[in-house]
């Protein structure tokens, strides 16, 4: 009979060997470049920049940071293209200049290409921002409460013509409104004033010319009549100025620099005409 025994022995942990950060580095480049290749862009974005992250701060690395700069600037102008979302076009212009910023002089094919692709991204910045402008509403003006006054400024002329009221409208409208008072108060005297004078008339055919009565009645009626009269020419001027009023309101709607005032008299009714030349 046969006895095999094995025996293991445990490996230290300090003989293991750490990955370098260039190594670290060089998986999440790769990384990256998968997803870029499933256009995965965003996803491109976040593995290559956790990548520039990691690597060393030596000159051996310095290669790798100019790529990784160029690729994740491509990886945003495709993020765009797929989502349009603008900053990603924005980070793109950045990473781009930077880039060329970081260039050796004499790599000119590299600064050709990434100045080519940093004007393609200006380009489309451009457009998206004119987009905005001609899409954003304009603001409304607001009318100022009060103008500040200027002390510097001249005063206004003296002769300055008054804003075109109401004033000959309702002037013509109250004319018109006495007018038909005073020529109704007529009408009613002139009626009492027949009617006292028909009634001494016949007391005088019946009693004679003589008699207290008869003369009151004749007295009263001459009264009367000279009532009448005097409404049924005031009444008739103002009737008369009402409706010249209403014209001339018309008129002057028309002509400012014409003025008409009512007159009134003992002796007259009318209205009084100005103007200026």
């Amino acid at each position: 009979m046969c006895v095999c025994v094995c025996a293991s022995t445990p490996v230290r942990a300090d003989t293991l060997t750490e990955p370098t950060s260039l190594e670290r580095a060089s998986k999440l480049i790769g990384k990256g470049q998968e997803r870029y290749d499933t256009a995965d862009y965003i996803g491109a974005i976040e593995m290559w920049s956790e990548a520039y992250a990691a690597l060393p701060k030596d000159s051996e690395a310095d290669q790798y940071r100019g790529v990784l700069v160029y690729q994740i600037a491509n990886a945003c102008r495709e993020a765009y293209a797929v989502n349009r979302e603008v900053k990603y076009l924005r980070k793109a212009e950045k990473l781009f200049q930077d880039y060329i910023e970081g260039l050796p002089p004499e790599d000119t094919d590299s600064r050709e290409h990434a100045e080519e692709a940093l004007a393609e991204v200006r380009t489309q910045l451009d457009e998206i921002e004119a987009q905005e402008a001609a899409n954003r509403p304009e603001p409304e003006l607001e009318e100022p409460d009060s103008q500040p006054e200027d002390e510097d400024s001249p005063e206004p002329p003296d002769e300055e013509l008054p804003p075109l009221g109401n004033g000959l409208r309702i002037a013509g409208g109250v004319s018109l409104g006495l007018g038909a008072v005073g020529l109704a108060t007529m009408a009613g005297f002139m009626a009492r004033g027949n009617s006292l004078e028909s009634e001494g008339e016949e007391l005088v055919s019946q009693n004679g010319p003589n008699g207290d009565e008869v003369g009151s009645l004749l007295s009263k009626g001459a009264t009367a009549n000279k009532v009448a009269i005097a409404m049924g020419i005031v009444g008739g001027a103002l009737t008369a100025t009402g409706v010249a009023l209403l014209v001339v309101d018309a008129v002057k709607r028309k002509n400012r620099n014409m003025a008409f005032a009512p007159v009134v008299t003992p002796r007259f009714a009318g209205f009084h005409l100005s103007a200026r030349f």
